[in-house]
């Protein structure tokens, strides 16, 4: 029985969907790693005092917060890399900043 092309589709969406799961997950374990070993990193001080948790904990929220900031900063650089190029290349109207979606042939009919 030969499955219809929204079949297929359904299918295919479902997979990705799996597999974008899966890799959050992954995501998730890589941030808490991360988490941890900067704790590990940070649980002495550099003349080699232990610290308190308390002060653990604030230095990782401000490592954290400042790499929000980072991240936020080059989003905005990127933006205006973008509008820069955008203005230069004005009549340029084959390229667009979306990917294209290319469902494999095996989901065709």
């Amino acid at each position: 029985m030969t499955k219809n092309r929204l079949e297929k589709l359904e299918e295919f969406q479902k997979h990705t969907v799996e597999r974008l799961d899966r890799i959050i997950e992954l995501v998730e374990k890589l941030c808490a790693l991360n988490v941890s070993d900067q704790l590990l990193n940070e649980c002495v001080a550099p003349d080699g005092t232990p610290r308190t948790a308390e002060s653990c904990a604030s230095i990782v929220e401000e490592s954290f917060q400042a790499g929000l900031c980072l991240s936020q900063e080059m989003e905005e650089a990127h933006r205006g890399f973008r509008y820069s190029r955008d203005e230069f290349f004005i009549d340029d109207e084959d390229e667009d900043d979306e990917p294209h979606l290319n469902i494999p042939s095996r989901f065709s009919d």
